[in-house]
Formats: C-alpha cells, sequence, structure tokens
C-alpha cells in the first residue's frame, strides 16, 4: 500500500532493486535486451501467485516464472526460475501449448499477464521487437 505514495519511476526502481529484474531474465525472450526503461515499466506488471500443492495451474493468459517450488509440465519437472505460459503471446489458440502444471509442492511465481505485456510494448518498441520474433519463433516451431 505504500508503494502507491511513491513515483511511478520510484516504483519501478524500488521493483528492479527488490530483484523482479531477474524473474525478467529467466523468461528467454527479454535476455537479449540491453537494460532500460522498458525494465522498470515491465517489473511493475508482475504480480505474485500462490499454488497449494496437487493444484492444476490453469492461467493461459499469462508467464509464470517460479520463484519456490515445484511442479510437473508434460513429464518435467519444473523448479526455481523455470517459466511456463510462455507461449502467451501467440494470438493462435490452436498453436498454443494446452498442458496445465501440476503443483508438487506450494509454488510461489511471479506472473505477467498478456495485458500487461501488451502495454509495455505499445511504449517500447525494442521489447515489442523482441515479442514479435518470440511469436514468429515459437509459431513456427509449433
Amino acid at each position: 500500500e505504500m508503494i502507491q505514495w511513491l513515483s511511478p519511476m520510484l516504483q519501478g526502481e524500488l521493483a528492479v532493486w527488490s530483484g523482479k529484474d531477474q524473474v525478467c531474465n529467466c523468461i528467454w525472450y527479454f535476455r537479449g535486451l540491453a537494460r532500460g526503461q522498458w525494465l522498470t515499466d515491465l517489473v511493475l506488471h508482475f504480480v505474485p501467485d500462490l499454488f497449494s500443492a496437487d493444484e492444476t495451474i490453469m492461467d493461459r493468459s499469462a508467464v509464470s516464472v517460479i520463484r519456490k517450488g515445484s511442479c510437473a509440465k508434460k513429464g518435467k519437472i519444473l523448479t526455481k526460475d523455470a517459466i511456463f505460459g510462455e507461449d502467451m503471446i501467440l494470438t493462435t489458440e490452436a498453436l498454443k501449448d494446452t498442458a496445465c502444471p501440476r503443483t508438487l509442492t506450494i509454488v510461489e511465481s511471479m506472473k505477467l499477464s498478456r495485458y500487461g505485456l501488451r502495454e509495455v510494448c505499445e511504449r517500447h518498441d525494442a521489447v515489442n521487437l523482441s515479442v514479435r520474433r518470440a511469436q514468429i519463433k515459437l509459431a513456427v516451431c509449433r
């Protein structure tokens, strides 16, 4: 609640200082971008999410980065810094992965919605270009 009293720029810098920028590095289509204002804008759109053990995660409109805990998806175990939902950038539902992760333990994650990403893409051309390239790469691989 107190963070709302800060200016948007200070809110972003506080979010980066708290380690949310490391969450961005886990998502492969943000890795090649030089640090800049886009990063502070982006980290403001990440929200924490918590799932209990043995829960199916059904959110297909956001990319999530696991901070603590573990889950299974398609026979693979996902742990800290693993991502799921990265194909939320695709607009064609037929190209999206329909498998949903199932938590093995309590899972804490940071989630970025499609809407939040769209807002950042509209303001920052470099992010928009990187996401567009990732869309093409994902579509071709599917």
